[in-house]
């Protein structure tokens, strides 16, 4: 996946504001890559260009060699901060509704999809209804809808903000242990730079509006941590952590505090 000398304005009645400028980036299959920097610097409008749900002012993004024109490909998958399941769908039917959307369900894909709630820990609940399970459950089913489409590239944007601490912790390993053995490549916007650091192998830092790339930093925590939660505890996290932080625009409000130690 490329983003070529990309930029985007939003127009609005005072004329165009920009959101991102002169983006040059690229992100290798299999890849972990984390967006990071102040709140409305165009993280998730990345996300949104690369989806093909916003085209760029100037500039070329290129999925898997393709020049994205729209959303139609289907190569890409996002996961939003908010589960967004259907209250009136079992839960199968939430995990596949993506690919009835798509036009793509067949039998061969619904055994796919329960092939992934079973692996997932979640076939007992797929005759039930989203209400009946706990936010870090929803979130696994949203996944698990996700990956059904076998997207080349998956868009996580803020998916775990709306859980509390215990559960985001506990799904941030989940998650990250789920793509990784379906070799996805993934894209992480976040504004929680220890989340960036435990699950990424490469960080962005943008800075404020419009945004540009501040900073490419690659993630060696050297350790055999298996999970993000272990590598919290890695001696060179603290130093990432310090590292990011500084490259932040000071302008900006800070609102999260150095990591603790788990």
């Amino acid at each position: 996946m490329t983003l070529n000398n990309v930029s985007l304005n939003y127009l609005a009645e005072s004329g165009e504001t920009p959101a991102l400028e002169n983006i040059d980036m690229q992100v290798t299959k299999g890849e972990f890559l984390g967006i990071v920097g102040p709140s409305g610097c165009g993280k998730s409008t990345m996300l949104s260009m690369v989806a093909g749900l916003l085209l760029p002012t100037t500039g070329t993004v290129t999925v898997c060699g393709e020049k994205v024109t729209g959303p139609e490909g289907g190569k890409s998958a996002y996961m939003l901060q908010e589960d967004c399941l259907l209250d009136w769908r079992t839960i199968e039917g939430n995990a596949t509704l993506g690919l009835e959307i798509m036009g793509r369900l067949t039998r061969e894909t619904r055994q796919l999809t329960n092939a992934l709630l079973k692996e997932y820990g979640l076939e007992s609940f797929k005759h039930l209804y989203p209400r009946q399970l706990s936010g870090g459950m929803r979130q696994r089913v949203a996944l698990v809808r996700t990956l059904a489409t076998e997207p080349a590239i998956c868009l996580l944007d803020e998916p775990f903000s709306a859980l509390d601490y215990t559960s985001r912790l506990t799904l941030q390993d989940d998650v990250w242990a789920i793509l990784r053995r379906a070799r996805v490549t993934c894209i992480l916007v976040t504004h929680d730079i220890p989340e960036a650091i435990a699950m990424c192998d490469r960080i962005i830092v943008l800075t404020k509006r419009p945004g540009r790339i501040k900073l490419e930093l690659s993630v060696d925590l050297n350790t055999d941590a298996p999970n993000p939660m272990k590598k919290r505890q890695a001696p060179d996290f603290r130093s990432y952590f310090s590292r990011i932080w500084e490259e932040m625009d000071l302008s900006v409000e800070r609102s999260s505090a150095l990591p603790q130690q788990t």
